[in-house]
């Protein structure tokens, strides 16, 4: 999965089911012979009847034309024409359903299936969240934010045996927080990862977003603690959002109030977002004057889509973040390797090096803060050289430090940064080690000879390394 290709895209069908309900077409209300009108499809939304036993009679039947569930979806034949429009933008992107595990279903059997033994379990899809070990790479060791978002203790990262971030089946309850989170998209839902949510805004009209507890019509996800900043603004470039949890007593919903600040702070900015619990969703209010929304492109990368979204009214709200730096840093050049999006790089240019920072490709995961090696002390506690905080003003890049280059003195190979080697120096000298700014200014091998020809003691430490 590269940054650069393109989104695969499932076709969707739409499926009419008709019953003593909904009369208009062929009645079927058998899920054998329901499983058999399914068979063979692969992305499916079906418009039947949206309550409860309807719900159960095609989940049985999906189960038994062995498709994956996450890529069905039901609506009700009432609803708006919007809903089907955007549940098929949501499908269509859904390319994470087909990576979640197969769990083993069962379904209510037949009066025959029970008489002629035919009961057996189904395949079926796990909805708990899925780590997309791509996305991640090795962040994992340095980074541990889906595992501080989750609140029941779902999720482990395994640093010793490099497996990175594993989900506890047993613990998870899909409450979606650690989609949310992760600034990286190495974690998402799998039948509504982030290109969903771009394709859903790009369906035109106000949209109502809900759990399925909700009978009315809106976008059904598993729950609604899973929309972070950045799907919330894909959705609303195509009207306005309202976030509705049908359950106040729901044991999921004391999770959502991050997410009903970040609405209101949202609607603070561009109006037409709202949060409901209970009773009838609400309807979000527009705001006069408020500044515009960027379309995001579908991508299978949530820097991507942030990248789109960002600009200097949105930067903060998605996470985007504002970068410093003190004079403890020695451009050790830490910070930029470990950069998932290349926000920060090392330029070297003549005889300086800078550390250079491009805001516009800040996914706000403070992995530089977590890998720099540099401290102050201040109060009492340890300050890393490097800092961040949520961005404002231009997304405009600019060099965060800069120094002067050392090259050897004998072969003329680049060494470090004077403030690398005045740190090298320090070091040794509190350690009660011979150095001179001769032996500093050169290459490690050159350090070795140099340290021979002097005849300085433990020279053999300062050979090169093989």
């Amino acid at each position: 999965m590269s940054a650069n290709q393109q989104l695969l895209k499932f076709g969707v069908e739409v499926f009419d089911h008709y019953c003593e309900h909904r009369k208009g077409g062929e009645e079927i209300c058998d899920p054998v012979e329901l499983s058999s009108r399914l068979r063979g499809r692969k992305a499916l939304i079906i418009r039947g009847i949206y309550d409860q036993q309807h719900l159960k009679l095609y989940r049985d039947a999906v189960l038994r034309a062995g498709l994956n569930p996450l890529l069905v979806q039901v609506i009700d034949y009432r609803w708006n024409p919007w809903v089907l429009e955007a549940t098929r933008a949501a499908l269509e992107a859904a390319w994470v359903a087909d990576r979640a595990r197969f769990t083993e279903e069962s379904v209510e059997y037949t009066r025959r299936e029970i008489m002629t033994g035919n009961v057996h379990p189904y395949s079926g899809r796990s909805s708990h969240p899925v780590y997309i070990r791509e996305a991640c790479g090795d962040l994992y060791r340095v980074c541990d934010i889906c595992q501080r978002s989750c609140p029941y203790g779902a999720i482990e990262i395994d640093r010793a045996e490099k497996r990175g971030v594993i989900v506890d089946d047993a613990k998870c309850t899909d409450c979606g927080l650690c989609a949310a989170a992760c600034p990286m998209g190495a974690i998402q839902m799998p039948n509504y990862p982030d290109a969903s949510f771009a394709d859903v805004g790009a369906v035109k009209g106000d949209k109502v977003v809900s759990c399925r507890l909700h009978e009315g019509e809106s976008l059904k996800l598993p729950c609604v603690g899973e929309l972070g900043p950045v799907d919330l603004l894909a959705m609303r470039a195509g009207g306005s959002v309202t976030v509705h949890c049908p359950d106040p007593g729901c044991k999921l919903a004391g999770n959502l109030s991050t997410l009903r600040k970040l609405l209101g702070e949202l609607d603070e900015v561009y109006g037409g977002f709202a949060f409901s619990q209970g009773g009838e969703p609400l309807r979000p209010g527009a705001r006069d004057g408020a500044p515009a929304i960027r379309a995001a492109s579908p991508s299978y990368r949530r820097p991507t889509i942030i990248a789109a979204l960002a600009d200097e009214v949105s930067a903060p709200l998605l996470g985007v973040r504002d970068l410093s730096v003190d004079d403890t840093c020695t451009l050790c050049e830490n910070c930029a390797k470990w950069c998932p999006t290349n926000a920060l790089t090392i330029a070297r240019e003549g005889d300086r090096t800078s550390l250079r920072f491009d805001p516009s490709s800040c996914v706000g995961c403070d992995v530089c803060v977590s890998v720099c090696p540099e401290f102050r002390d201040q109060g009492g506690s340890r300050v890393r050289a490097i800092s961040t905080r949520p961005h404002s003003g231009a997304l405009e890049r600019r060099v965060l430090a800069e120094d002067h280059n050392v090259y050897c003195r004998d072969c003329g190979a680049f060494v470090g940064t004077r403030r690398t080697l005045d740190k090298v120096k320090r070091t040794m000298e509190e350690r009660g080690l011979p150095v001179d700014d001769e032996w500093l200014e050169r290459c490690p091998k050159h350090r070795f000879e140099y340290s021979i020809r002097k005849g300085i003691q433990g020279s053999s430490a300062f050979g090169p390394k093989r």
